[in-house]
Order: C-alpha cells, then sequence, then structure tokens
C-alpha cells in the first residue's frame, strides 16, 4: 500500500510557423508546477523542411522533465522476484537462481531531466517507395533507479546489509532502494523501407521494414560510478544493438496475406565474459479473408517455425523481455464492423 498524495499543474502551448513555402516551424512548451518538487520548463522546436518532392527533411530539439512518482519517494516498499548468479553460491556458483528483490522509496529523490534531439530525412522516389533514417540522441541527468543486482553482489564485502543469505549461504533476497544514480546517455537510429510492387491481376505486393540500431547506452551501474556502455550486454537489461521487423504482405482479391519476420540480435552475458546470447528470429503468418465488406476471418499463426528462446543463463531459462516461450501459437480471428 502506498500513501502519498501532491498537486500539480500544467499550462501547455503551441505554435505553427510557416517560414517559407515548404519550410514550417512548430514551435511547443509545457509549464508544470509541483508543490513537492517546483517548477519545470520543457520547451520543443521542430523544423519540417520538403525540399525538394523526393526528399524531405525533419529535425526536433526539445527539453524534458520526470518528477519522481509516489511510489519512489513515499513511505513504501515494494517485492518483486528475479534471478541472479552468485559466484559465491555454495551450490550453484554459474547458475541463476531466483531472489526476492525488496526495493524501498527514497524521499529525497530529485526529478530527472533530459535534453532530446532527433534528425531525420525520407526518400519517397514515388508514390509506390519510400525510405526513411532518423538518428537520435537523448541525454537525462539525475535518472531514477535502483543499483543492478549484478553490482550490489559484486560489492557485497563493503555493503553486506544490502544481501540476506540463509544457513547455507545462499542468497534470499536483495535490498534495493532509489536513487538518482547519475547521467545517461543514449543514441542511435531507426530505418523505415516501404514499398508497393502491383502485380496486375495477381493484386500487389507491399513490403514493410523496420530496423532500429542502438549505437550507445551509457549509465552509471551505481551511484558515483563512472558510465558503463550497456549497448550490446545485458548490464541494465538486454540491451541487443539490432532490432527489426520485416512484413511481406500480398493483396489479392478479398484476400490479405501477411508474412513477418521478427528479428533480436544478440548480446554479451555481462555475468560470463565471453558468452554471448545468440540472435533470436521467428516469423508469423496472417491470412485474412474479406467476407463481406463488414466481415473479415483471419487465421493468425505466431512463430510459425516454433522456435525457443535463445538460453540466457543470466536467467532461469530466457530473457523474457527479448523471447516469447509459447512457441507457436494459432488463432481464429473474426472481425465485423457494424
Amino acid at each position: 500500500i502506498i500513501g502519498g498524495a501532491r498537486d500539480v499543474a500544467a499550462l501547455f502551448a503551441e505554435l505553427n510557423v510557416p517560414l517559407l513555402k515548404d519550410l514550417n516551424l512548430n514551435l511547443a512548451a509545457r509549464a508544470d508546477h509541483y508543490d513537492d518538487f517546483g517548477s519545470a520548463f520543457s520547451p520543443k522546436a521542430s523544423v519540417r523542411w520538403q525540399a525538394a518532392p523526393w526528399l524531405l527533411v525533419r529535425g526536433t530539439l526539445s527539453r524534458g522533465f520526470r518528477a519522481p512518482s509516489l511510489p519512489e519517494i513515499t513511505n513504501s516498499t515494494s517485492v518483486s522476484y528475479g534471478n541472479v548468479v552468485d559466484p559465491r553460491d555454495p551450490i550453484s556458483p554459474t547458475q541463476a537462481r531466483g531472489i526476492t528483490n525488496l526495493t524501498i522509496a527514497n524521499p529525497d529523490l530529485s526529478p530527472e531531466r533530459s535534453t532530446n534531439a532527433n534528425f531525420g530525412i525520407l526518400i519517397a522516389p514515388n508514390n509506390r517507395t519510400s525510405l526513411g533514417l532518423d538518428f537520435y540522441r537523448i541525454r537525462t541527468k539525475g535518472v531514477i533507479g535502483t543499483e543492478s543486482a549484478d553490482n550490489i553482489i559484486a560489492n557485497e564485502a563493503t555493503s553486506p546489509d544490502k544481501i540476506v543469505r540463509d544457513a547455507q549461504g545462499r542468497i534470499l533476497t536483495l535490498y534495493r532502494q532509489y536513487a538518482n544514480q547519475g547521467n545517461r546517455s543514449v543514441s542511435g537510429f531507426d530505418i523505415d523501407l516501404r514499398h508497393v510492387q502491383p502485380l496486375a491481376a495477381y493484386g500487389k505486393l507491399t513490403l514493410n521494414a523496420q530496423l532500429s540500431r542502438v549505437l550507445s547506452y551509457e549509465a552509471p551501474l551505481a551511484v558515483g560510478l563512472a558510465l558503463t556502455e550497456g549497448a550490446g550486454n545485458n548490464y541494465f537489461g538486454s540491451i541487443p544493438k539490432w532490432r527489426g521487423v520485416t512484413g511481406l504482405t500480398w493483396d489479392i482479391q478479398q484476400w490479405t496475406n501477411t508474412l513477418v519476420w521478427n528479428y533480436v540480435d544478440g548480446y554479451d552475458q555481462t555475468t560470463r565474459p565471453g558468452e554471448r546470447v545468440k540472435p533470436y528470429g521467428t516469423f508469423d503468418l496472417n491470412l485474412a479473408y474479406r467476407a463481406t465488406e463488414a466481415a473479415t476471418v483471419s487465421f493468425i499463426v505466431h512463430n510459425l517455425g516454433d522456435k525457443r528462446p535463445s538460453w540466457d543463463s543470466s536467467t532461469a531459462f530466457f530473457d523474457y523481455t527479448q523471447g516469447d516461450p509459447r512457441g507457436r501459437v494459432a488463432s481464429v480471428k473474426v472481425n465485423y464492423r457494424f
């Protein structure tokens, strides 16, 4: 149970300015006032330039603000469960084992503040093909979070009060507390491709592909520590560098048939230096038949190849944020529009 209250007031304004025929400027700002944290001003400026009929250039600069949530600052403790690899475990020092996390609130937290920038281009040589590329960079000060379980275990000698062990010496509980961990810097880019290919009497094919690349994810493992690179490993949870979804749709008469490829890149295993979690890819199939203008019947298969998620030794089996353990799942769906 969490007990707490706060009064919040906010004011938002937006202005669109057509600088030239093909050049538009958008200005926006939000002012927030919290009775427990004071005020924050978050401006945003974005530009959209149609440089040529086939080329669009866009960019945005903004600032952000996040006050600590009531569970993070009130007199409360939350309970969660996870897995850790404990090198001092007397029975299984190399295997992940389930433990209990007790996360304690911190009334001395300060708000997070961020600066954000993104820049992108969209190339469309014709009305059937487009290619977009967007780069982003986000810097956050005073990130609110908890010390990682791996770091708590590695520094047990200096902070033994954060770990509770049973009579055998195995970890039962980790005590964690919210804190302003430090700064975080994230950058990457997204690629979006779309192409429509008419097939005359055989309908049309539509290709939609989205690919994301995390260039950097730097944050401290604990308060006061230097920034650590988390892209391509699981220091801060699993952060694969590459992730993509590609769909190919064939429309013919009353049928719309889509095959989707989902891809998650592999990443380094920080609890076992030199070990790498393998990439994970699955196919989904959707066959949809439009029986009437109002009714559509779909046959859907997720994970067509019944592929298992990649083994992650820092967990009991796999990282649930990166894969689905259910294997192949088939379903029938009927949509009817009144």
